[in-house]
């Protein structure tokens, strides 16, 4: 059975922009500059469903073998002194310093990052995206207490037991949105990303392949673990298994399969598994976010039928497995 796609209003006058990069010649994905392969969809002009956002299917291998040891080897690194971020290929270097805070206040009382905080921009990074909008609807928590102040606008941000001094400095290429939903002080996932991209050679370039596995683990500790999502399963049994790690607070992933997937999904691509319902439903987020409100929040989070919805994807990434 297909899955059927809500009746989602999307915006005509964006159809070229699809949150990750214009398909316009002059505005092309890195990964496209470089020759990199698209989908049959992409060829025919269907911007919505181009597979711009390639996750690392090759390495996860690696990654799920190393359940609980990343943290421990990555503390083994020496300190960095940070100095220019290298961006990806084709994307400009220039940047501009944001001032503002990590999270919103109201009342005088903080508050929690949400999913659709997430807004990610430019960078074909949706396996880090994804996983950063997962951790704030599991564990707000963790995101909150990874990020301090520093000195004279500054911040710290910790990934894993390292922390790396990050400037509200960020790229005007438009990698993670800093207003997202058009709301200030809302700098965390901006944050994160270059936190991440300090942390890989400081380079924002080396974030364009990854999986979520290579960043649950420094997110939220523990250990993280990869499913295959097969169809020949028992649709109830998995949303139970589903409903016990949405109770645990285990952030979830999801990636697509390659090749052709039911609209509105995408191939190649990275979805927060934002909600699970005891009647078989499961709500995803796409990290592609709502381009500062220029979008409704229901175009980028999809409600669908679990039992249907598996058939796009490929693996199922769990986080803060003990």
């Amino acid at each position: 059975m297909p899955i059927v796609p809500q009746n989602i209003p999307r915006p005509q006058q964006n159809r070229t922009e699809v949150g990750v990069r214009s398909l316009h010649p002059t505005h092309q994905p890195s990964a496209l500059k470089k020759g990199a392969r698209r989908s049959k969809s992409a060829k025919t002009g269907d911007p919505d469903a181009s597979a711009l956002d390639r996750v690392s299917h090759d390495d996860a291998n690696l990654m799920v073998n190393e359940v609980g040891d990343e943290p421990r080897r990555h503390d083994q690194r020496p300190a960095l002194e940070v100095a220019d971020l290298e961006a990806a290929p084709g994307h400009s270097t220039t940047v501009l310093r944001r001032e503002g805070r990590p999270f919103r206040t109201e009342n005088g009382r903080l508050v929690p990052p949400h999913f659709a905080d997430v807004e990610q921009g430019n960078l074909q990074n949706a396996w880090l995206m994804a996983t950063l909008a997962a951790v704030a609807e599991a564990r707000p928590d963790v995101l909150i207490e990874r990020v301090a102040d520093g000195h004279n606008g500054d911040f710290f941000v910790r990934l894993g037991r390292r922390r790396f001094p990050v400037s509200p400095e960020f790229p005007t290429e438009g990698y993670a949105e800093v207003e997202p939903r058009g709301r200030a002080d809302t700098l965390w996932v901006a944050l994160f990303e270059k936190a991440f991209a300090l942390d890989a050679a400081c380079s924002y370039a080396e974030l364009e392949a990854g999986n979520p596995s290579r960043a649950l683990p420094l997110l939220v500790g523990g250990g993280s673990r990869r499913q295959r999502v097969r169809t020949n399963g028992d649709p109830e049994a998995e949303v139970r298994k589903l409903l016990e790690h949405r109770d645990q607070r285990h952030p979830m992933i999801l990636v697509t399969r390659t090749g052709s997937v039911q609209r509105p999904l995408v191939a190649d691509h990275a979805y927060a598994l934002v909600d699970v319902d005891g009647d078989g439903g499961v709500k995803l987020y796409n990290p592609w976010g709502t381009r500062r409100s220029s979008r409704p929040l229901e175009a980028v989070l999809h409600p669908l039928p679990w039992r249907d919805a598996r058939a796009a994807f490929e693996f199922l990434y769990v986080g803060g497995i003990v």
